[in-house]
């Protein structure tokens, strides 16, 4: 009988490592499976995305720059390169690769996914800028085809994510480029940002730190092969070749000065003083935005200091009756001016 009970255990056991092997859907050999054709199927869409890079750019893609730009060996380039010909979403001529039409419009299909997504990171939430290519890195790979549209008509149709880069349409049509290097301008010339190039993510957080974002006005102070000087805003920022080969512009008659340039921040606000909130800045989008004017940070509106932190760092105002503590990162995105009692 103790032998009996003993195969029981063991076949029991045996009976459920099988169950966790093999379970349709949940079983470790289906969620393996699953989640190397979901490897297999992004890498298969970084290659696609890469070629639609380079075309558009007029560059030759080739296994080596697919190697180069997903990060893998060459021998997996080769056997990606082999695995998108079998699927005929790509052409070879000698070593340059092109898409075929089907390998187009898959290719379209994943950047609208990811534009669509980081239009929505920039418009909807309160995600850093620096984080929204990362973000709709992971993002582009898992939204299917009606999430995708359904979102578009939530957000308006947008034509352009806010790097300034075309959507791709439902259909796959882009709209027209019409930006130019900003190296292209010369001291004087005064151009709006269409465009920010968003990869890679070193330079482009460096962009974002000195304030360069798509829709920004400016004016050429200087331009030399060393560096490139622009005003915005009333400030200048300096610009090395390295992050200026990451702008396109579109070139203006002349531009309208900022309406920021006759206030002040709310951060100069001193106790005891009262200030009207007058504009919020440009560089605050989104949910951001949003949830600043839900509190009250309207235009017209009294604002003074209630408390300061120790490190003066969150402060506490009263908007309208409420106290509401800000961080200084967010009050100096509040333009405001002194009341005149």
């Amino acid at each position: 009988m103790e032998n009996i009970s003993y195969i029981y255990i063991i076949l029991s056991l045996f009976l459920i490592i099988l169950s966790l092997l093999f379970l349709p859907r949940l079983g470790l050999v289906h969620l393996w499976r699953k989640s190397k054709e979901t490897s297999n199927r992004i890498l298969v869409e970084n290659a696609l995305k890469h070629i639609y890079d380079c075309e558009y750019k007029k560059l030759t893609s080739s296994i080596k720059s697919i190697a180069g730009a997903l990060s893998i060996k060459l021998n997996k380039a080769v056997a990606l390169v082999q695995k998108l010909q079998t699927q005929k979403l790509i052409e070879t001529k000698g070593e340059e690769i092109r898409l075929s039409e089907e390998g187009r419009k898959y290719a379209l299909q994943v950047i609208r996914t990811h534009r669509i997504w980081e239009r929505h990171l920039a418009d909807e939430t309160s995600v850093n800028e620096a984080r929204w290519h990362i973000e709709a890195e992971k993002k582009e790979h898992f939204l299917s085809r009606e999430d995708v549209d359904k979102l578009a008509a939530n957000l308006g149709q947008p034509l352009f994510d806010p790097h300034g880069d075309p959507i791709p349409s439902e259909t796959g049509n882009l709209p027209e480029d019409k930006g130019i290097q900003i190296t292209n301008l010369k001291a004087g010339d005064k151009a709006r940002i269409v465009h920010v190039e968003d990869e890679p993510d070193e330079i482009y957080s460096e962009l974002v730190k000195r304030g360069i974002r798509s829709g920004l006005t400016f004016e050429i102070i200087k331009n030399t092969s060393e560096e490139i000087t622009i005003k915005a805003d009333g400030h200048q920022i300096n610009l090395t070749p390295l992050l200026s080969a990451n702008i396109s512009v579109l070139k203006l008659l002349k531009i309208k000065e900022p309406e920021t340039l006759d206030y002040k921040t709310l951060t100069k606000l001193k106790s005891g003083e009262i200030g009207i909130i007058k504009v919020l800045s440009t560089d605050c989008r989104g949910q951001q935005r949003r949830r600043l004017m839900d509190l009250g940070f309207l235009p017209g509106t009294e604002i003074s200091i209630e408390m300061k932190s120790p490190t003066g760092d969150p402060t506490a105002y009263k908007v309208r009756n409420t106290i509401i503590a800000l961080r200084k990162q967010q009050a100096e995105k509040i333009y405001i001016e002194n009341s005149i009692d």
